[in-house]
């Protein structure tokens, strides 16, 4: 790390509270400590699995904000999630006009996968930057 990116991390370090802009499945996500992210259903995770993300757009505090270019590098920061619940979203109508009088109904609700954000953390020089898988 330079000089530079090593007072600008320490700076960020002293601050108690995070935010991270974090991408899954090429959508973004504004969360903070114990937020919950509901996204599109992710069929190989387990409830309980624990995830880490690594494709931050950008992380800070009130008073500093490091972003990525177009992401942060993942030895500088680590942020995990677990997986809450798997469920479907309520059913949404769908109307497929025909002819006068034969309008078709169709029901459908798509499924979603729940995350808590468990963790959000500056590394030090020398810790974090290792991924799993």
């Amino acid at each position: 790390w330079s000089d530079k990116t090593e007072s600008a991390l320490a700076l960020l370090r002293s601050q108690n509270r995070y935010f991270a802009i974090v991408e899954i499945k090429r959508k973004p996500f504004f969360v903070h400590l114990r937020d919950m992210i509901i996204t599109d259903r992710m069929k190989d995770l387990q409830i309980g699995d624990e995830l880490i993300l690594d494709r931050v757009r950008e992380i800070g505090s009130d008073d500093f904000i490091l972003r990525g270019n177009p992401y942060v590098d993942p030895k500088y920061f680590t942020l995990k999630t677990v997986v809450i619940e798997h469920t479907p979203s309520m059913k949404m109508l769908t109307i497929h006009k025909k002819r006068v009088g034969k309008d078709k109904l169709r029901y459908n609700h798509a499924h979603h996968t729940m995350l808590r954000v468990t963790e959000i953390s500056i590394n030090e020089r020398g810790t974090g930057g290792s991924l799993i898988g």
